[in-house]
């Protein structure tokens, strides 16, 4: 898929018109349209941002062709993810099998070090106090 139709099954998706979308980015209704053309294929790295920010996807979706990232928003969507949350998937997948355990154990302490208050430390067969 190239850009300009992920951003046109995007704006479909969403029942956006190219008004409402080119309004969302503070663009002319013209300019998305030529983005969905495939007529301008350099897009600003804030215009970039802002597809992202609207859409809620990660910028990897516009500029990896790779097929994973298709069933990337379909998870993305389906697990209502966060803009910051969608990153981290993108990032562990784009590791090699190594730096994926290595950011594993890396979250597994961050959890055990600033985990939300109210889950506890389940794995632990005493309760911690702060």
């Amino acid at each position: 898929m190239t850009i300009g139709e992920k951003i046109r099954a995007l704006r479909i998706q969403h029942n956006m018109t190219m008004d409402d979308l080119a309004n969302e980015l503070g663009v002319q209704r013209s300019a998305i349209n030529k983005y969905e053309k495939g007529i301008v294929v350099n897009l600003k790295r804030s215009t970039i941002a802002g597809l992202c920010r609207v859409f809620g996807v990660s910028s990897a979706y516009f500029l990896d062709d790779d097929s994973h990232l298709e069933m990337d928003l379909q998870l993305f969507a389906d697990h209502n993810l966060s803009y910051d949350e969608q990153n981290l998937v993108t990032v562990y997948r784009s590791l090699s099998p190594r730096g994926q355990q290595l950011l594993t154990d890396r979250a597994e302490e961050l959890k055990l070090l600033y985990g939300k208050k109210s889950e506890g430390f389940p794995n632990l067969p005493f309760q911690v106090k702060p």
